[in-house]
């Protein structure tokens, strides 16, 4: 090998060794581009997880107003519906406790003469088929929790402002009375000829309350 073969070779590993270095310098910053792209990711991610809890925190406290709201342009009507057009003395909300368990009922209403009758009625935003199910408890339990109540007769009503059209017929199936707001008034929602159950002579199955806390209005 002459001497200029000898230089030749010399720029060539020169040369190679430049474009390694320049090689891995380019990796490095496509590792630091990464490395802030999954960074960012990452931030991007922990901003949506919070937009979402605050998002589900804001729903719920609305649905509670909104089920407050329900309640509060339901009950004025229920009292006024409940005394002269169903004839009972004592209307209000209710709630008991046994041995821990406790029943708390939107509405209780009873009469002290002769009808001997008594109507549960839950207030609803929107009568859905878990309303139909807690109602149905409610109506159970209702005897064991106020012991006033057995003996007589029990029915069922659900108020709700949104009332989808497959509910509404489960609800009446069951034997349930169903209020339906209209001009911010409520009234029975119900076909004529309907016979509502008395759920005072299936009250007490086994003999044993269900004792759940009351849900919320927004379900």
């Amino acid at each position: 090998m002459n001497e200029q073969e000898l230089w030749k070779m010399i720029e060539s590993l020169a040369k190679l060794q430049m474009e390694t270095a320049r090689q891995m310098q380019e990796t490095d910053r496509r590792m630091q581009e990464t490395d802030r792209r999954m960074q960012e990711t990452d931030r991007r991610m922990q901003e949506t997880d919070r937009l979402v809890r605050q998002v589900s925190k804001q729903l719920g406290e609305w649905g509670n107003r909104w089920g407050s709201f329900a309640e509060g342009m339901a009950k004025p009507s229920l009292d006024r519906m409940l005394k002269e057009d169903f004839g009972m003395d004592v209307v209000g909300p209710d709630k008991s406790h046994i041995n821990g368990r406790s029943l708390e009922i939107d509405v209780l209403a009873y009469d002290n003469g002769s009808r001997n009758e008594a109507y549960v009625v839950e207030i609803k935003s929107r009568l859905t088929e878990n309303a139909i199910k807690q109602i149905l408890n409610t109506l159970s339990d209702a005897p064991t929790f106020f012991p006033h109540l057995q003996g007589r007769k029990l029915f069922g009503i659900l108020a709700a402002v949104d009332i989808p059209d497959n509910a509404r017929n489960q609800a009446i199936k069951a034997g349930l009375y169903v209020a339906r707001m209209s001009d911010d008034i409520f009234s029975l929602s119900v076909p004529k000829g309907f016979k509502p159950k008395d759920f005072g002579q299936t009250a007490h199955r086994n003999g044993k309350p269900h004792g759940r806390k009351k849900k919320s209005p927004s379900n």
